[in-house]
């Protein structure tokens, strides 16, 4: 995982957008993903995606730096294209570098959003494209040893095991016939 700075740079207009993570490439992710569903909050960027689509975008790391000094580097990367190129010439909609590394919602939002998507079903497309992004993931020991410890002495109904027990038949039968 490696923090930095980076660029989405559009090969048809020459257009750039200047970004900061903690974590780029699960940064880029985010970014394809809602661009993909149509859903970015950079509309300027969304706009161009739809019109050009996936293959006029590159992406490019600037730099690689501490997660300290992200806002800074982001901020001298934007003053340099906007004073070089123009700002018309950015698809960053504010002129300031800013992070919401660290904020927490308070908890009325927090109660808001659990009811907003309280009781919402995925169709079956949106289950599939979830099962797909997760195939081939890699779980790190440590969250392996956290997820261990906060299910210890966790008690299933009788319905809810019925249904473990189901689905392992029903993985055990697909890795059978997949052999």
């Amino acid at each position: 995982m490696k923090s930095g700075i980076y660029i989405i740079r559009n090969l048809k207009n020459y257009k750039v957008y200047v970004g900061s993570a903690t974590n780029i490439k699960g940064r880029w992710s985010n970014h394809i993903c809602s661009l993909q569903k149509g859903r970015h909050d950079n509309s300027h960027l969304q706009r161009a995606w739809n019109k050009y689509g996936e293959e006029a975008f590159e992406f490019k790391v600037l730099i690689y730096c501490d997660i300290d000094d992200l806002i800074w580097y982001e901020q001298r990367a934007m003053d340099i294209y906007r004073d070089t190129k123009g700002w018309e010439m950015m698809y960053n909609m504010l002129p300031t570098a800013g992070s919401s590394l660290g904020y927490r919602h308070t908890p009325e939002l927090k109660a808001f959003m659990v009811a907003l998507n309280t009781g919402r079903k995925h169709t079956p497309e949106e289950r599939k494209k979830q099962s797909e992004r997760q195939k081939g993931r890699k779980i790190s020991p440590e969250t392996r040893a956290k997820r261990s410890v906060l299910l210890k002495g966790r008690k299933f109904t009788p319905e809810h095991r019925a249904k473990l027990s189901e689905a392992q038949r029903l993985r055990w039968k697909r890795k059978k016939m997949c052999q």
